[in-house]
């Protein structure tokens, strides 16, 4: 693809080519919540119209996620709890969620690709709760949203290409360099242009760009980048502790005890949010497995 031809595809993107169409509640959603004069009756009026994601945010209220003491009873306590501001952000989350196929087609598996999505969010939030430099929804919603350029970029250029059509890398460095040089620009390139265009916070949407090793890094960038490296221990792709230890000991100072600690927490959240989102999440199997990696891992160093 040259200059220009990559060019003309991001201005494409840019108004809307190619990009799945979220729920039109939801889009509404993001301007109402935006809006001063806006009320919860106002939100309310919306979100019943939508009877799907009105239980998906009441469920979502009620969860450990917000950890709150009472149960919110009706739609009006749902969205106190949640707030104005993550009301739009959760509310684009699971829209997005539901414009894409589950299980797998050709090489890509939808499934797990939000399984790893969920608990890299999970981390995300984790971690900003920990160190408290960013607000933990805002980087729920980061680290859900981190990957989803690919499954853009697999539908314009790999869908019809067949099982081998993206190659093993072990590294994002190696497979955006490989996106760019196959097809002349990136999943990563594609999330932004699609989190902008959807109307997502400026500040999630830079966290597309939170591989890039230049500036000073903004904190909620920062620790989605941390959350994409530890949620590599939770799949299958990466079992090397200490690797990932040493780059989050890097980022923020933690020690082990606490990087474990963050890690194990996020089981906490796991299945409630998992129902929201409608993901199929076996929280005592991946509990285990990631157990066997640290014995494994354990073993090797011994």
């Amino acid at each position: 693809m040259t200059v220009e031809n990559r060019s003309n595809l991001l201005e494409r993107l840019e108004s809307g080519y190619a990009l799945p169409s979220l729920s039109v509640i939801a889009i509404r959603l993001v301007e109402l919540a935006s809006d001063e004069n806006c009320s919860v009756n106002d939100l309310e009026s919306l979100i019943e119209k939508d009877p799907s994601l009105a239980v998906r945010l009441l469920k979502l209220a009620n969860s450990a996620f917000f950890k709150a003491s009472l149960p919110a009873a009706t739609l009006r306590q749902a969205i106190m709890r949640i707030g104005f501001r993550q009301l739009r952000i959760m509310a684009l989350s699971l829209s997005l969620r539901d414009t894409f196929p589950m299980g797998r087609i050709g090489p890509i598996n939808y499934e797990k690709f939000w399984q790893t999505s969920l608990y890299r969010a999970l981390l995300a939030k984790t971690l900003a709760q920990h160190l408290k430099t960013c607000n933990p929804e805002e980087a729920f919603v980061a680290g859900l949203t981190l990957g989803i350029g690919f499954l853009i970029f697999f539908d314009l250029f790999l869908k019809d290409r067949g099982t081998d059509a993206r190659p093993e890398l072990d590294t994002l460095e190696k497979l955006l360099d490989w996106e760019r040089v196959s097809f002349g620009i990136d999943h990563r390139q594609i999330g932004e242009v699609a989190l902008r265009y959807w109307k997502f916070p400026e500040k999630i949407v830079h966290c597309q760009r939170s591989h890039l090793k230049e500036g000073e890094p903004q904190p909620l960038s920062q620790i989605c980048e941390s959350a994409r490296v530890l949620s590599n221990v939770l799949s299958h792709r990466s079992s090397d502790f200490h690797t990932l230890f040493d780059e989050t000991k890097g980022s923020f100072g933690l020690d082990e005890n606490t990087i474990y600690d963050i890690i194990l927490r996020t089981f906490d959240d796991v299945q409630d949010i998992a129902e929201s989102l409608r993901l199929d999440i076996d929280k005592e199997k991946d509990l285990i497995a990631l157990m066997e990696k640290a014995n494994r891992a354990l073993s090797r160093i011994s």
